[in-house]
């Protein structure tokens, strides 16, 4: 038996050459198929991203509003303006919820603009909460060496205390609620407290003489 090779071989310099608008036509749809993939895996990969961002703010803001809404409650009988703003603006309190605000003011940069506003504006309000309760911790007692007694404040000092503790709770509110617009409380979140159960907020104190072994 005896096996012949055809003659017949291909020749691609040839070819392409008669199949020039064929080629062209061929990159072309590989081009457009390629790009097309390539815009498809950038358009998930961006909204991946903005979805773990949301997710990292909504996280943030959430913590913040839970630690001031904490700071709310925690003023509920509270009597006296300095033993809250003692509690709430001791360091170990304070320092952690000034990092975590912050931390929540810069993940709403990436945010739509009503959310970055909302956020900035419970920046500004904590600002002023914290200032407020700063400064109380800052007023020493003007009546000293009294007979059986520790030092206490002047009646003055006392009303300057409850101006600047009530003044405290309504940043402390104000915050709350523009963070609330960001990441609204829950149905089954506990109700804040009304004003009515902060004593020194619904109404100035009665001023009494310090009690032995503490400051009033």
């Amino acid at each position: 038996m005896i096996f012949r090779l055809s003659s017949w071989q291909f020749q691609p310099v040839g070819w392409l050459e008669r199949h020039t608008d064929l080629v062209l036509a061929i990159g072309g749809i590989a081009a457009v198929l390629f790009g097309s993939v390539r815009a498809v895996f950038a358009v998930r990969r961006k909204r991946e991203s903005r979805q773990a961002a949301r997710a990292r703010l909504d996280k943030a803001v959430w913590l913040v509003r839970r630690s001031l809404e904490s700071a709310l409650v925690s003023a509920v009988g509270k009597e006296s303006a300095r033993e809250w703003c003692d509690l709430v603006g001791a360091a170990p309190h304070l320092v952690p919820l000034e990092a975590n605000v912050l931390e929540a003011l810069r993940l709403s940069r990436r945010a739509p603009r009503t959310e970055t506003a909302n956020v900035k504006l419970a920046f500004d309000e904590f600002q002023a909460y914290a200032g407020r309760v700063k400064y109380i911790g800052t007023v020493v007692p003007a009546i000293k060496d009294r007979p059986g007694f520790n030092s206490a404040y002047s009646e003055e000092q006392r009303g300057m205390l409850t101006t600047a503790a009530r003044g405290a709770v309504s940043h402390l509110r104000a915050s709350i609620e523009a963070l609330s617009r960001v990441v609204p409380r829950l149905p089954e979140e506990p109700r804040l407290p009304g004003d009515h159960q902060i004593p020194f907020v619904a109404g100035s104190p009665a001023i009494r003489p310090a009690a032995p072994g503490r400051v009033p």
